[in-house]
C-alpha cells in the first residue's frame, strides 16, 4: 500500500535439515518451490518431507512443483530424523492440556467430543469456528488425538449444512413465489 504496488513477490524462508544452504529468498508469486530449493543448493540425501508454512500451522506438500502463494512465508524441508513417527490414537483422558495451551481459549476436548458424536450445533456453540488451527492442542495431547483434523472435519460439516440450508431456503422461496 505504501509503495502503491500489488503483491507480486514475497520473502520466503527455505530451511530445514533436508536443504543444503538454508536462506531467505525474494520470490515472485507463482515460482515453483523446486526453484527455491535449487537456489538453496538443492536437497540433501536426508530430505523426506516438504512443509509450506511454519512447523505449527504449515501443511505438507505432495511435490515441489507447487507454487509460492501469497501466504507462503516458509518452506521447511524435513529429514527423516525431524519427522515424529505417528503414534497410535488413544482415548481422551480429559487431562485439559489442550485447553491450557489453546490461544483461542477454547475447550478442544469438548469440541472433539461434540464432533465425534455428530453434535455439530453443540460444537458450533462451543466455538468451533473460532479455532485457528494452530496445532498447539495436537502437540500437547498425551493421547495423540489428531484434534485439528477433527476440527477441520467439523468445520466442513458445518459449511455443508449451511449450504444445504441456503439451498432449501431458495427452493422454498421459489416454491412460495
Amino acid at each position: 500500500v505504501v509503495e502503491g504496488k500489488p503483491l507480486v513477490e514475497r520473502i520466503v524462508t527455505v530451511t530445514g535439515n533436508g536443504v543444503r544452504k538454508p536462506r531467505n529468498l525474494l520470490a515472485a508469486i507463482g515460482t515453483p518451490i523446486s526453484n527455491l530449493v535449487d537456489q538453496c543448493g538443492g536437497y540433501t540425501q536426508d530430505a523426506a518431507r516438504l512443509i509450506l508454512g511454519g512447523p505449527m500451522m504449515g501443511y505438507a506438500l505432495e511435490s515441489d512443483s507447487n507454487p509460492v502463494i501469497k501466504a507462503a512465508n516458509c518452506v521447511l524441508v524435513l529429514s527423516e530424523a525431524d519427522i515424529r513417527p505417528p503414534q497410535p490414537e488413544m482415548p481422551c483422558i480429559r487431562c485439559g492440556e489442550c485447553a491450557r495451551v489453546c490461544p483461542a481459549v477454547l475447550l478442544p476436548q469438548h469440541l472433539n467430543w461434540a464432533i465425534r458424536s455428530e453434535q455439530y450445533d453443540e460444537a458450533a456453540e462451543a466455538g468451533l469456528r473460532d479455532g485457528i488451527e494452530c496445532w498447539c492442542c495436537d502437540f500437547v495431547c498425551p493421547s495423540h488425538i489428531p484434534l485439528v483434523e477433527w476440527f477441520r472435519f467439523g468445520k466442513s460439516k458445518l459449511r455443508s449444512r449451511e449450504q444445504e440450508k441456503r439451498q432449501a431456503d431458495v427452493a422454498r422461496e421459489r416454491y412460495e413465489a
